[in-house]
């Protein structure tokens, strides 16, 4: 039991707080409800297995066929009209008032027979009713008169003019067509509409009919066989494979199989979470796994990835795709390597599968364009490597969906919905680099991009250390190209050991000339100090560093380089003259460096290579044979002193990066042959 606590400390426990909390998001973001996930276009064959009916669900009618309906729907609704009973009377009033002012027809008799013509002829015109002028496309209307329905003629019912038209036509073959002044005047003014289209009533019927034409066309009764592997997605199977497809998305769901859903999807999270940190413990312990801020940032970045691809999922589940998911590869590739960019971009994905339409093509296309995003070395010195990374994206997404297809339906066809669905995803993912520096500020972080900046010999600390400690400089260059070749050729950041080397021994621009590579033409120091003392000052030039790296801000990364340079190794040239001069009064420990040991490749290959390069100065002959004897005693007496057990650098890996300061050391030290004057 005390094992077991011992390895569970708290950062541990606080990493697994931050996995809990992060799967709770997860889960909680994740669509509510089961999700079909089979694609299905119409006309081609299904080649997923056989497909029983889940449920009970209705067959829903499509929109063409609604839209066919609502539209029968508003040509065959014909329009409501009302009848006004009141305006025939107060129009035959009105008419009699004024034709009663016209005296131009001195007989009485006739006076009255013509005012009673008058208004007969009227009243017939008012049995079908006065409209206002409209065109309709409608032969027949409804009328509503005396609260009865009718369905009358549209051209039955004349407009104001019309009326007064045929109320002249008939007065003129009548006996009163000498009238016909007063009885056009009388007509002009009394005539009025009493015939109006009555809207509300009309959109109230059709809303009504509308209301009444059903969504659906059938039923499917639940473990009825809907299609088998191989058929043709045809009319009918379409019609219903698209409704259960939005059953599935408006289902609710009773609380006993939310809570198991639920329950499912924690589960499997918290395992992708969990192999996650046992990957990390078992191949990034001293480097990312004991780090929280490392920790912390990558949980962030597959939290943000996968919660944006949720949204997209919400949304149009085909828009999936428009999510730049590559961009966390390249993120992690930026900070740390290839291998752990693929494999969180590998357990991203396998998350996203639960919510993708077609989750085997999804995490197949996902996987294949992530491993052409970082899969091959990049020129990290050029701008143009997001632009090359991207493009390398798009067309592994293009070509791996054709392939797919052609797979799936035997046609090469590209799907131009998708194609825009890669171009936007591409668009996205340049966003690597402004998002980069956004995480080098928040989370302190190095990257390629600042490693370059730093290595410029034209910084303000590097030319400090090249116009104060010229020698110095020259040794910093020297093992900076030197471990820098070595990390190449182990698989190590090259980049970060080459910027390192150029800073480990900024700490002697404080006492110059008490280093041996910057005694040029003058007596050394060291002469006039007895052991202790001299050794004291050499020790120092690592806290003066790490002091003067803190001043200048340079990363931690790099501060490392400083305090791991010389571990815990022992100054063995004033050791040993120490002991010739006072051997009962010398005490070790107080000729070794009391910092910290290499603890990772990239310091354990400085190490190697500033003693190797150091040490190679003295020598009077440069042999390759003296020079593969040099290096094979340092580098030897390092092992035995321990000096690499807290860095993961292996044996093999050792006599690799021996080899490579060999070739250089020999290459540094040729002799050219001497041209004749």
């Amino acid at each position: 039991m005390k094992k077991i606590w011992e390895f569970i400390k708290p950062s541990i426990l606080l990493k697994v707080l931050l996995s809990i909390g992060c799967t709770l998001i997860i889960v909680y973001s994740l669509p509510k409800g089961k999700y079909f996930q089979f694609e299905f276009q119409k006309g081609k064959p299904w080649l997923n297995e056989d497909l029983l009916a889940p449920f009970d669900f209705a067959i829903l009618k499509s929109e063409k066929d609604i839209a066919f309906e609502k539209e029968s729907v508003l040509k065959n609704v014909k329009p409501f009209f009302r009848y006004n009973d009141s305006v025939p009377i107060i129009a035959k009033k009105k008419f009699k008032e004024i034709f009663q002012k016209f005296n131009t027809i001195e007989d009485s008799v006739l006076r009255i027979k013509a005012l009673e013509y008058g208004i007969r002829i009227l009243s017939e015109r008012y049995e079908n009713g006065i409209k206002n002028y409209r065109e309709l496309s409608f032969k027949e209307i409804n009328l509503v008169r005396n609260n009865t329905l009718e369905i009358v003629p549209y051209n039955d019912l004349k407009d104001i003019q019309d009326s007064k038209n045929e109320l002249l036509n008939r007065l003129d073959s009548s006996i009163f067509k000498d009238f016909r002044n007063q009885f056009e005047k009388s007509f002009l003014e009394s005539i009025m509409v009493n015939v109006q289209e009555d809207q509300q009533l009309t959109q109230k019927t059709i809303d009504e009919q509308l209301q009444k034409i059903s969504q659906n066309q059938g039923f499917v009764i639940k473990n009825t066989r809907i299609i088998s592997r191989g058929e043709i997605v045809e009319n009918a199977r379409y019609d219903i494979l698209r409704s259960l497809k939005k059953e599935y998305k408006s289902k609710t769901w009773n609380v006993s199989t939310y809570n198991n859903l639920f329950i499912g999807y924690a589960l499997v999270i918290s395992l992708v979470f969990w192999v996650l940190l046992l990957y990390l413990y078992f191949f990034y312990k001293k480097s990312i796994f004991n780090k929280t801020r490392d920790y912390v940032f990558i949980l962030f970045n597959i939290l943000w990835t996968v919660l944006i691809s949720i949204a997209l999922v919400n949304i149009q589940p085909e828009y999936i795709y428009m999510s730049p998911i590559c961009i966390l590869p390249l993120i992690l590739n930026t900070f740390y390597d290839s291998r752990i960019g693929i494999f969180i971009h590998t357990l991203t994905v396998l998350l996203l599968g639960f919510v993708a339409p077609n989750s085997f093509q999804f995490i197949f296309v996902q996987m294949i364009a992530g491993i052409f995003t970082i899969g091959t070395k990049q020129n990290l010195q050029k701008r143009s490597t997001i632009f090359i990374s991207v493009i390398k994206m798009v067309g592994a997404y293009i070509i791996t969906d054709i392939c797919l297809n052609i797979i799936k339906e035997g046609l090469i066809e590209i799907k131009y919905d998708y194609l825009i669905y890669f171009s936007i995803n591409g668009l996205l993912t340049l966003f690597t680099q402004p998002l980069t520096y956004f995480y080098e500020k928040l989370f302190r972080f190095t990257s390629s991009t600042s490693l370059l900046e730093l290595s410029d010999t034209n910084s303000k600390l590097l030319r400090a250390l090249s116009e104060k400690a010229v020698g110095t400089f020259q040794h910093s260059l020297q093992v900076a190209n030197i471990a820098s070749a070595a990390a190449h050729e182990i698989g190590a950041n090259a980049l970060l050991v080459r910027t390192g080397a150029m800073y480990h021994d900024i700490g002697k621009m404080e006492n110059p000339l008490f280093f041996t590579e910057n005694q040029l033409y003058v007596s050394n120091p060291h002469d006039q100090k007895n052991p202790l003392e001299s050794v004291k000052i050499i020790i120092s030039h690592v806290e003066k560093g790490i002091i003067t790296a803190k001043k200048y801000k340079l990363p931690s990364e790099i501060i490392n380089f400083i305090k791991t340079h010389h571990g815990t190794s022992l100054v063995s040239f004033f050791y040993k003259k120490s002991l010739t001069i006072r051997p009962h009064d010398t005490h070790e420990k107080d000729f070794r460096y009391p910092y910290s040991k290499p603890n990772s490749k990239e310091t354990a290959i400085l190490m190697m290579c500033d003693s190797c390069e150091a040490a190679s100065k003295s020598m009077e002959k440069h042999s390759p044979e003296s020079i593969s004897k040099l290096v094979e005693h340092i580098i030897k007496s390092q092992i035995y002193d321990d000096q690499f057990s807290e860095s993961d650098i292996t044996f093999k890996e050792i006599e690799q990066v021996k080899e490579i300061i060999k070739i250089r050391l020999q290459s540094i030290y040729t002799i050219r042959q001497k041209y004749p004057e």
